[in-house]
Formats: C-alpha cells, sequence, structure tokens
C-alpha cells in the first residue's frame, strides 16, 4: 500500500510540474506574441505614412542633374502636418534604415510611447528635445528615439560608427517644411542620460567649444567637419543601449548652415 501511495504522490507531483511548465510556455509564447505584433503594427504605420507622404528621389536621374548630393526624398509637409502640426521634420538616414517623421511635444515623455497620430504606440515616436527650436534653429537639436531589438526605429543607429557604412555614406538628413539638410555623422560612441553630451547651447563661447572638444574626441576615421566651424549646426540622435543604464548617441553636424532666425517658445 505504501508503494501504491507513493507512486500516486509521485504522479502528482509530475502533472503539477507539467501544468506549471505548460503555463510557463503559454506565458512565454503570449509575450513573444505581443512583442512581434508591436513591431508588425509599427512596421505597418511607418511604411503607410511614408506611401502617403514621402516619395523618393529618382538616383540616376539626380546623378545627371548635378555631381552634388540631392535630396533622398521629397515630403509633403503640408499634407503632414493636416494630421497632425506636431511633426516638426523627417529623418533619413540611409545606412541604418532611418526614414520616420520627427515630432515634438511640451515635454520628452509624450511621444515616447505614442505614434504620430497621438495613439498609443509601443515603439513611439523619433522626437525632438521640447527645449529644442521646432525649427532646428538652435546649435544642437537632440532627437530621440527607440532602440527596437528589430532594427526599427534608432535601432540600427550604431551602424554610423562600422566601417563598411560609414566609409560608403555618413549622411544624416534632415527634412523640414522650409527645406533639406544634409548633415555628416562625426562621432558615435556611449554615454551616461546625463553626460555633457546632452548639453544645449544658446550661443557659441569657451562652453561650447569645450563641448565640441570633448564630443570630437569620439572622432570618426577621416571626419572632416567639425561642429566648432562659425555657422555650424548640430543633431545629436539619441537611443538607449543594451546596458540601458547607458546611450548610443551619433553627433552629426552641418557646416555653412545660414543662421535662420529662432522662432518663440513651444
Amino acid at each position: 500500500m505504501k508503494s501504491k501511495g507513493k507512486k500516486t504522490s509521485g504522479n502528482l507531483r509530475f502533472a503539477l510540474v507539467m501544468v506549471i511548465c505548460g503555463a510557463l510556455l503559454l506565458h512565454g509564447g503570449y509575450n513573444l506574441f505581443k512583442i512581434f505584433r508591436n513591431y508588425r503594427q509599427a512596421d505597418d504605420l511607418y511604411a503607410d505614412i511614408s506611401a502617403h507622404f514621402v516619395s523618393e528621389t529618382d538616383a540616376e536621374e539626380s546623378a545627371e542633374v548635378s555631381d552634388e548630393a540631392l535630396p533622398p526624398l521629397q515630403v509633403d509637409f503640408a499634407r503632414l502636418q493636416e494630421k497632425n502640426p506636431d511633426i516638426i521634420g523627417w529623418i533619413y538616414v540611409g545606412c541604418a534604415d532611418i526614414s520616420y517623421p520627427v515630432l515634438q511635444a511640451k515635454d520628452n515623455d509624450y511621444y515616447l510611447h505614442r505614434d504620430y497620430r497621438r495613439q498609443y504606440l509601443y515603439a513611439g515616436s523619433i522626437f525632438a528635445d521640447y527645449r529644442n527650436s521646432r525649427h532646428f534653429s538652435d546649435i544642437n537639436t537632440i532627437l530621440y528615439g527607440h532602440n527596437m531589438k528589430n532594427g526599427s526605429m534608432f535601432g540600427r543607429l550604431k551602424r554610423l560608427g562600422v566601417k563598411k557604412y560609414y566609409e560608403t555614406d555618413r549622411s544624416v538628413w534632415l527634412f523640414t517644411p522650409e527645406g533639406a539638410y544634409c548633415y555628416e555623422a562625426l562621432a558615435v560612441f556611449e554615454t551616461s542620460p546625463e553626460s555633457y553630451a546632452y548639453r544645449l547651447f544658446d550661443r557659441r563661447g569657451d562652453d561650447y567649444a569645450a563641448w565640441c572638444k570633448k564630443m570630437m574626441k569620439h572622432a570618426l576615421p577621416d571626419t572632416q567637419t567639425s561642429p566648432a566651424q562659425e555657422g555650424s549646426r548640430n543633431l545629436l540622435l539619441s537611443t538607449c543601449s543594451a546596458n540601458n543604464s547607458y546611450r548610443t548617441v551619433v553627433l552629426a553636424s552641418m557646416a555653412d548652415e545660414e543662421t535662420k532666425e529662432d522662432d518663440e517658445s513651444y
């Protein structure tokens, strides 16, 4: 009788273990389903906005017109801003598969998990720091985006620091209602969210010169442009790194930019 009781008890334990394992598998499977559903939702949404409001420039036709790099895209901002006036630009980085609208709100939380329709989306939006001018007239403009595991949003931003990519194309294109601007990626590195990299400046002085010197310690090889050049304007692209305690940042600069009149506060 004791042997039979032990066998029954063992069967119950085995069954309980199997039930727990099954529940864990179901839970893990559901979480994976949600993750892939979120990725698909974001990919479909941004593919749709690109299809309706953005057109690509014919590369062969552009080469015949000019030897200089011409804008790779044409963006219909009039119609885009009818959808949401918070859309202030469009960013395109060919080597990193980045092509997204840029938004701006009254804080840096609103578009963290909202799309351009102001609806919840885990991948969120690419957005400008709320302290920046919506006309990109500041010396430094900071753009934030999630580091999505499927490579979307700013998930491939690190490519700008990989030799086979930056030797081919370092261009970071910014499109606004006023025009198209080509920045050159100068530096790629990891830093803390509170680091000097995120400083904003209202004028070029000794503090700005010191900031430029620190940033250019991380300069990519054969970099010709400097953020310290008179009239230059900078983009700082920021995303989470594999270690959430740090951020991956890309400094891109555009030299000889004509000074724009700053806008009023947002």
